[in-house]
């Protein structure tokens, strides 16, 4: 399910490349791309769907300007979420004039599996 409504000429929705791939247990999985210009606006929609076990972890949401030197601007706690299949968050960058460069990381924990969705919606004015 994609959750961005565009509705700008200078807005581009795109799905971060490693998105759609599973993570299984204490393993860490991560989700990048690169603006093709100077941004103006930056949202990214993460999404972790359980498909077995008690989902546990944490999701950081990197930023760079050089592509190899990266800050952790924002985070999520994915916790035991029994009777719930999704666990999402939309991650709002501050300042995106700064980066053009993002990547989400999801470390595991315990025995579970997930799948993995990010989207990042990006504007240029």
């Amino acid at each position: 399910m994609f959750a961005f409504a565009i509705s700008d000429a200078n807005a581009q929705a795109v799905k971060m490349a490693g998105s759609g791939d599973s993570l299984s247990n204490t393993a860490v999985k991560s989700c990048t791309f690169k603006v093709p210009y100077t941004p103006t606006a930056v949202t990214i929609q993460y999404k972790l769907t359980k498909a077995s076990g008690t989902v546990a972890g944490k999701t950081y949401l990197y930023a760079s300007v050089d592509g190899s030197t990266y800050i952790a601007i924002d985070s999520m706690t994915a916790t035991n979420y029994t009777g719930q299949t999704i666990n999402s968050k939309f991650f709002v960058v501050t300042n995106p004039k700064a980066y053009v460069y993002y990547k989400t990381t999801h470390t595991g924990v315990g025995t579970m599996k997930v799948y993995i969705d990010a989207w990042i919606l990006t504007r240029k004015d």
